[in-house]
Order: C-alpha cells, then sequence, then structure tokens
C-alpha cells in the first residue's frame, strides 16, 4: 500500500484545479457516470449520512482497523481512526453534492478523488472547495474506506 500511496500523494499535483473556474465543463458537454463513480459516490453518501446523524458505529464499520486521515495541512501526522470518527461526527460536514470525481481501480483498491464545493454567497462565482482523495479497500463484498487525503482544493496547479 505504500506505493499507492506514494504514487497518490504524487498524482495530488495534478488534482488540483489551476483556478477557482477550473470545475466548469465546456457548454453541452455532459459527463458519463461510470459504474466505479456511481459505487464511490454511494459509499461516500453512506458515510456523509452516517456523520451527520451522528451515527459513529456505521461510520466505524465502513472503515479499515488501520484507517488514517492525513490533511493538506499536516501530511505528516495521520489522524487516527478513532479520532477521525470523533471529529467527524462533532463537526459533520453539511449534506451537499460532490463534483468532478474520478476513481481508478487497482485489483482490491479504489481511488477516488472529488471536490466537495463550499457554500457561497448569491452571485458569486464558485467558490473552491475541499479536495478529498480516498482510498478503498475490497472486503469481502463491499468496501472499506482505508486511507483519506484532504486539502483545500484552491491552490493553483504548480507549473
Amino acid at each position: 500500500m505504500n506505493i499507492i500511496v506514494a504514487a497518490l500523494l504524487g498524482a495530488m499535483v495534478y488534482l488540483l484545479p489551476a483556478e477557482a473556474g477550473a470545475q466548469e465543463r465546456p457548454s453541452g458537454r455532459i459527463p458519463t457516470v461510470t459504474r466505479l463513480v456511481k459505487i464511490v459516490a454511494g459509499l461516500e453518501e453512506e458515510l456523509s449520512t452516517a456523520t451527520r446523524r451522528g451515527n459513529a458505529e456505521a461510520l466505524a464499520q465502513m472503515l479499515t482497523k488501520d484507517f488514517e486521515m492525513r490533511g493538506a495541512a499536516s501530511p505528516g501526522v495521520p489522524l487516527p481512526r478513532a479520532d477521525w470518527v470523533r471529529e467527524s461526527i462533532a463537526r459533520p460536514e453539511p449534506a451537499g453534492r460532490i463534483e468532478q470525481i474520478a476513481v481508478h481501480e487497482f485489483g482490491e483498491i479504489l481511488i477516488a478523488s472529488f471536490l466537495r464545493p463550499r457554500a457561497q454567497a448569491p452571485k458569486q462565482r464558485m467558490a473552491p472547495g475541499t479536495l478529498t482523495i480516498d482510498v478503498w479497500q475490497r472486503a469481502g463484498d463491499s468496501w472499506k474506506l482505508a486511507v483519506r487525503y484532504s486539502g483545500d482544493g484552491s491552490t493553483s496547479r504548480p507549473r
């Protein structure tokens, strides 16, 4: 899994939008939802629902035993599973859509990246949001979240 983690960190550079308007699609283009995007979108909704309802047990059941969360502010200091569950329940993300979701399958691993837009005031351009990269690991007939990387999605793409 360390190889996948290193690849993810390197790939994050290319996943960041170049500017705030980068998430806008060319007019007339309708994205196709793939089977993997549909699976991961459902898993992400289950996670979100469990946190909003304060259901720590349901949330914990969706995580691997060694789950950790790594944030952009201090990527070298992971937040352990129990702390993440507690913090997620205490401060759940508001219900809302996720955008620009992409999912890649590597055997028993799914790597998903997406942007969760921040709330915006009327008549403003789309406010940047939170970029999240989730690593899902197959567990029998289901999937468990193994690692979450998350940070501010407003950073410009490096040159």
